[in-house]
């Protein structure tokens, strides 16, 4: 149904670039349906390149029967409906890689939940732990989701979510940085996403 795939050392199932998803882009009212079934964060960091708006969001947490998972999609502004902003998935795909760790006993312990490396572009990708009952019900502040997007192709993207996270002094000191870190040199966005142990 979800039309997802396993990877090659068969330890998580992700999602596929074509996949129905793609049709129904995103919003905030998916996110407030998916917390009645699961316990997942999200996160989501809208820019604007020239007059168009996009965002970037992630998501990680315990996903009814897929388990321990996260995601990273880019999405691009459509319309409001109902006071809600809707977005499509992008019409193009970026190099990305995703990773997923789980912490236990204090900080002491990590485990690898999944590393994600798919050949081609993405505009999502997911890992989910699926079957492998040493992830069923993690606690998703315990998780620790590490990726980033290539945008070397699409350097205006990159710099658009890159001066959404300045402020008016030039300095990167806002919610963004705390996730994101900009690598200026290769465009790339790398994500890292951690509460702490609770």
């Amino acid at each position: 149904m979800l039309n997802f795939v396993k990877d090659t050392d068969d330890e998580a199932y992700h999602s596929q670039v074509e996949t129905w998803q793609r049709s129904f882009g995103y919003n905030v009212f998916y996110d407030e349906v998916f917390r009645m079934g699961t316990k997942m964060n999200e996160k989501d960091f809208p820019f604007k390149v020239g007059n168009e708006e996009y965002a970037l969001w992630m998501w990680k947490g315990n996903y009814w029967n897929l388990h321990s998972g996260a995601e990273i999609g880019l999405y691009k502004y459509d319309r409001t409906h109902a006071g809600t902003k809707h977005y499509d998935a992008i019409d193009f795909e970026v190099p990305m890689r995703l990773s997923l760790y789980r912490y236990s006993n204090n900080g002491k312990q990590i485990d690898t939940i999944f590393n994600w490396y798919p050949y081609g572009g993405q505009w999502w990708i997911t890992g989910f732990s699926g079957d492998n009952s040493q992830f069923r019900n993690t606690n998703c502040n315990n998780m620790a989701a590490i990726g980033y997007v290539d945008l070397s192709k699409h350097i205006d993207i990159y710099k658009g979510i890159r001066n959404a996270g300045r402020n008016y002094k030039g300095d990167r000191k806002t919610a963004n940085n705390k996730y994101l870190i900009f690598d200026d040199k290769n465009y790339l966005i790398w994500i890292y996403w951690y509460e702490g142990i609770k």
